[in-house]
């Protein structure tokens, strides 16, 4: 599969896989089973365009209104369109942008909540979904000379998404479910780069000490016989945190939008069932 044909999200996503996604073609390939399970789907960008090489991909995150978006462009994507069409025909100026937040930040219907998201992050500083230790949506409006409807992108999503279960969940529940025929794909918020700062939340703040949890998931269900892997930045924690798995490290291009950010360093990290050596072989 080339770029060409990879389908496009119809969100803006920091750190989004679409530029990574035939390295990860690449990688998964390796990884056999029946279903990929990803606890942190974002755009669902990654099954959306790997979904070809498993039965069924199940796509959770933490973030309820960001599921609800996702399961409404996969279900009702013409009542999506509809209504946010409505919510887009105010335009993108601060006064309509901030507008928008503060009814956002007090609507009770997770459904309202998900069409005005759906504004948010395409209007908003390079797509961000943040929220205070309050859970108050605190992104900036975004400087755009022109902002495209996502509309048809909605529309390709629902034509590719059929194969995807979205769930709203943590990744300690989600990977607690995992078994034998499963494979695991997660992309949590990175850690920072050797020196430099990071956003490392959209939903809420992804500490080392979620990073090491996550990590230990990973590594029991490679012992358990569940092929999966991790995404960060290629940095000093990673390369500690992953010491024990096979680890890839490359440069990627990032982008927000028709924007280009430069190049970052970026790692994969598979986890598989450690081979037996002679003496354990001859044990079992």
């Amino acid at each position: 599969m080339n770029e060409q044909k990879w389908v496009r999200p119809f969100l803006k996503w920091p750190g989004s896989k679409f530029d990574l996604l035939s390295v990860l073609e690449d990688e998964l390939s390796i990884l056999e089973g029946k279903h990929l399970m990803e606890p942190f789907c974002g755009s669902g960008v990654v099954s959306l365009n790997m979904g070809h090489r498993f039965e069924k991909c199940i796509a959770a995150d933490a973030n309820e209104d960001l599921v609800c978006l996702l399961r409404l462009a996969q279900k009702t994507p013409e009542l999506l369109i509809k209504e946010g069409m409505e919510v887009y025909a105010r335009g993108g100026k601060k006064d309509a942008f901030d507008a928008t937040v503060v009814e956002y930040n007090q609507e009770v219907s997770v459904k309202r909540r998900a069409v005005l998201l759906l504004y948010l992050n395409r209007h908003c500083f390079n797509g961000l979904i943040r929220y205070n230790q309050k859970g108050i949506y605190n992104v900036p409006v975004g400087e755009f000379k022109q902002i495209l409807a996502p509309w048809d992108l909605i529309r390709t999503f629902t034509e590719n998404s059929q194969h995807i279960e979205f769930v709203h969940s943590t990744f300690e529940k989600l990977l607690s479910l995992a078994k034998p025929g499963d494979v695991v794909y997660s992309d949590p918020p990175y850690l920072p780069i050797d020196g430099k700062t990071s956003f490392t939340a959209y939903h809420k703040p992804f500490r080392l000490r979620h990073h090491v949890v996550l990590r230990d998931y990973h590594r029991e269900l490679s012992l358990r016989g569940i092929p999966n892997a991790i995404s960060n930045h290629d940095c000093k924690m990673s390369r500690h945190l992953y010491s024990t798995s096979k680890y890839l490290a490359f440069e990627v291009q990032r982008s927000i939008g028709s924007k280009t950010r430069g190049k970052a360093p970026e790692c994969i990290a598979v986890f598989t069932k450690p081979a037996l050596n002679t003496k354990q072989a001859m044990l079992t």
